[in-house]
């Protein structure tokens, strides 16, 4: 009976205080019907739910179940099943600290109003499923199975299990850390053999932290809402063997921070939101990432940090990616796995870096990085593409030429400002006109080669450059311009009489008195046989190909004066252009020679 009194035997002298029955005076109902099945190994259900108020059908004392978990006594030993308790109101707080529970211990849709604290306590399990507790603090605690605080478990102030030890999972689906003073759960250097559920409908009113901690199975936190100003989830230096998931329905407010986190497989953002205004919303800094990196079909706004990481996979779908808020400088990868493999969509996800890194301070590496990948993957024509961007944003971003000033006559220079002003003035004109050059030998780089990518082009613009000289060098021989460039063969064909009465016209070989086509000197019937007639089309081929030989270069030049009736020596319209654009067409020859034969023995290196 209730309050009901039965004769005791005397109190063992080495018993501590709360450590035998008596102690504890008259019982209530609900705390005999525990008492009554800890003994016997059955729950004891003092209702279905949490209860919402103290009645004296629900109360138990936490004194009396910290002495029923560490085994109660020689009168009233504990069944092997442990405490198991189902809604009841817990009065008082529930101390377990250093102390050695070797059985279960399972306080399901309780109400403790007080808090329980297990610091430095070794325990076989704890599962406090459905309830509400005003402080739960185990630091540094040894617990073999599993923490579960799954299915509505609501605490009321910071969780802290800093370097506590779990053998099991962390098992909190559907709970409600409500927090305060900015954090809501503190596992900092903790240890869990299993997985960490912080997942299906799990909300966090404060900071979670995680620095350092070990997990041996999956992180989980998919569903699960994240909210704090600044610093939402911090777990810098975790390790985890398994995955970290943010699946379906996660919502991160505020930073998501992991940097220098280890983790064996993946690291996934799916269906997930992430938001954290202009701030980071992902910072993953030198994180590895064991297998892939997967980003489809999630809402960031904010930063995306990956500076200095390790992935093996990256798998993403890059709509996720928020444009003009990626760092990527140093991101390290070995292969993508994406719907999207196109080398323009690529080159779109890396202008989408924040705005220093294609600018003010180009970071190259990312750009590196997905050529190599993409070659690596056997997709040669995107790399190549890529390559290309590369060195046009480059260029945008003015890392073409040598930017900084060069020291000049150091030792020369004293400290008067007239000095320094005349030192910055060389300086500057220096660097111009070093820039100048250098962006105009890398556009024509550019142009003629994409940048040593596209050596093809090369071929390319020889061929246009000989149909325009064929066209104009044979247009050339038929207006009179083209003659012989061996003097000899000249004085040879105007003899004697022929000679002084010639009417020698533009390029006429002097054959005729009058000039016509027919004797201009590309179609001379005086020439010796031996003599090569001249051809536009081959002429121009002998200039723009100076590895082979035509005979018409050696042997035809365009002719820049003539002499008239009178022996007048004139210039010859259209020969001084002729010449000029000969002498293009043979620096251009050689220049295209040279720059393909560098390209093809790599004395000039691509990207």
């Amino acid at each position: 009976m209730a309050g009901s009194k039965t004769p005791q035997p005397p109190r063992p002298a080495e018993r501590a205080r709360g450590r035998w029955l008596a102690d504890f005076g008259a019982l209530s109902a609900a705390e005999v019907q525990l008492v009554d099945a800890c003994t016997k190994g059955d729950w004891c259900r003092l209702g279905g739910q949490r209860p919402i108020q103290a009645t004296p059908e629900c109360v138990v004392r936490a004194a009396l179940i910290r002495f029923l978990a560490l085994g109660g006594d020689s009168l009233h030993p504990v069944h092997e099943a442990g405490v198991q308790l189902q809604g009841s109101w817990i009065s008082g707080g529930l101390r377990l600290s250093a102390c050695d529970v070797a059985l279960r211990l399972s306080l399901l849709d309780c109400m403790l109003d007080e808090a329980l604290h297990g610091f430095d306590a070794r325990l076989r399990s704890l599962n406090l499923s459905g309830s509400r507790c005003a402080s739960l603090r185990v630091d540094r605690a040894e617990i073999a199975g599993g923490l579960t605080l799954n299915r509505g478990f609501v605490v009321d102030s910071p969780l802290s299990l800093v370097g506590a030890r779990i053998g099991g999972d962390l098992d909190c689906r559907g709970a409600c850390f409500v927090g305060a003073e900015s954090l809501a759960f503190d596992a900092s250097y903790s240890a869990v053999a299993g997985q960490i559920l912080l997942c299906d409908s799990f909300t966090a009113g404060g900071q979670m932290r995680l620095i350092g901690a070990q997990v041996g199975g999956d992180l989980v936190l998919s569903g699960g809402r994240f909210t704090q100003q600044g610093v939402a989830f911090a777990a810098d230096g975790i390790q985890v063997e398994g995955n970290i998931l943010l699946g379906a329905g996660a919502h991160v407010i505020g930073e998501f921070r992991i940097p220098g986190a280890r983790i064996g497989g993946h690291l996934a953002f799916q269906e997930a939101r992430l938001e954290n205004g202009d701030g980071n919303a992902i910072h993953a800094e030198n994180a590895a990432i064991g297998q892939a990196l997967i980003l489809r079909d999630t809402v960031i706004q904010g930063r995306v940090v990956l500076t200095d990481a390790q992935i093996a996979t990256l798998a993403d779908d890059l709509v996720s990616w928020p444009v003009g808020q990626i760092a990527l400088d140093g991101l390290r990868y070995q292969r993508i796995s994406s719907p999207v493999m196109s080398a323009e969509a690529r080159i779109a996800w890396l202008e989408s870096q924040v705005p220093d890194d294609v600018g003010r301070t180009f970071r190259p590496q990312p750009w590196e990085q997905l050529i190599r990948v993409l070659r690596e993957m056997g997709h040669a024509r995107e790399a190549t593409v890529v390559a290309i961007a590369k060195q046009r944003a480059m260029r945008r971003a003015g890392r073409i030429g040598n930017r900084l000033p060069p020291a000049l006559f150091d030792p020369l220079w004293h400290k008067a400002d007239a000095v320094l002003a005349i030192r910055r003035g060389v300086a500057q004109a220096s660097t111009a006109a070093g820039n100048f050059w250098a962006r105009l030998i890398h556009g024509a780089y550019g142009l003629f080669a994409g940048y040593g990518h596209r050596p093809e082009r090369i071929g390319m613009w020889i061929v246009m450059v000989w149909l325009v000289g064929g066209l104009y060098f044979s247009a050339a021989g038929r207006s009179g311009i083209m003659a012989p460039s061996e003097p000899t063969i000249i004085v040879a064909n105007l003899d004697g009489a022929k000679r002084a009465t010639a009417a020698r016209g533009p390029g006429s070989c002097g054959v005729r008195n009058e000039v016509t086509p027919d004797n201009y000197w590309a179609r001379c019937p005086g020439l010796p046989s031996e003599y090569p007639h001249f051809d536009g089309w081959l002429f121009t081929a002998d200039l723009v190909l100076p590895v082979v030989d035509f005979r018409q270069f050696a042997f035809w030049a365009p002719a820049v004066t003539y002499a008239d009736a009178s022996g007048t020596v004139r210039p010859l319209e259209g020969g001084m252009l002729s010449k000029t654009i000969e002498w293009l067409i043979v620096l251009f020859g050689w220049a295209m020679s040279l720059l393909f034969g560098a390209i093809v023995t790599r004395v000039v290196e691509k990207d």
